[in-house]
């Protein structure tokens, strides 16, 4: 059931409290994630240099301090989509980067081939609600129903909201089943109204360490040519900033 033109005014003033509490729903400028690109999010590396060296008789010599590392987690929304998923998923093999795709249970419906494909290419899963739905306009039960139907096609304990659209209630339930993930980064590759070269200088300009950056694989991004001149040149330019790329 769809809220009333009150409620819904009463959401968005909701909405922008949050952002002013730092409740971070991804605005293109850099505002935090809810769950930042941290270390203890990430998925974990099995660890093999747990042995220590014996110790050696020579004289200790000492040794410049390495670099801190510098890293990216790059997501992919609204998903999968036949004709530019498997595409994705080539340019991210070539460039030996795993992200996260955070999928729309209607698409994978509709097309679980491609689902599968990148599962099978050891990417991560996300939960983004069966109908790619803003929760200020769908009342909690409903929103939240919606969004556990996906849970009936895949098992991921990441949730990231189509629009960064929740309300307070929706959010506070949510949580307590997934781990929310938002960004700081979102490329706007789907825009009619930025151009390709517009959508690569958004990833040089406002990237950092830790960031969380969002590209979507969706006939949007196809259609105007964005994601294919963005999403190559991004990746190549951060691997020669320094970034490596990391999953939740």
């Amino acid at each position: 059931m769809r809220f009333s033109k009150k409620n819904f005014l009463l959401g968005a003033a909701l909405l922008f409290l949050g952002a002013a509490l730092g409740f971070g729903l991804g605005n293109f400028f850099g505002a935090a994630p809810l769950i930042g690109c941290r270390e203890n999010d990430l998925t974990p590396v099995p660890d093999t240099e747990f042995l220590t060296p014996a110790p050696s008789s020579e004289p200790a010599v000492s040794q410049p301090s390495a670099p801190p590392e510098k890293w990216v987690c790059l997501t992919f929304d609204d998903g999968p989509i036949p004709e530019v998923t498997p595409w994705v998923l080539e340019v991210l093999e070539k460039h030996h980067v795993k992200a996260t795709f955070f999928m729309v249970g209607d698409n994978i419906r509709k097309h679980p081939d491609e689902y599968r494909m990148v599962v099978e290419h050891g990417h991560r899963i996300g939960n983004h609600t069966f109908n790619h739905i803003r929760g200020f306009e769908y009342s909690n039960p409903d929103y939240l129903a919606n969004t556990r139907k996906v849970d009936e096609m895949i098992h991921s304990d990441l949730f990231r909201p189509p629009h960064g659209h929740m309300g307070f209630r929706q959010y506070y339930t949510l949580r307590h089943h997934y781990r929310i993930i938002m960004w700081d980064l979102v490329t706007r590759d789907y825009s009619k109204r930025m151009r390709p070269e517009q959508v690569l200088n958004n990833v040089k300009r406002y990237v950092r360490n830790g960031s969380i950056i969002t590209f979507h694989d969706s006939l949007k991004s196809w259609n105007n040519g964005n994601l294919q001149y963005a999403l190559p040149r991004a990746i190549e330019f951060l691997k020669a900033e320094g970034y490596t790329f990391k999953v939740f």
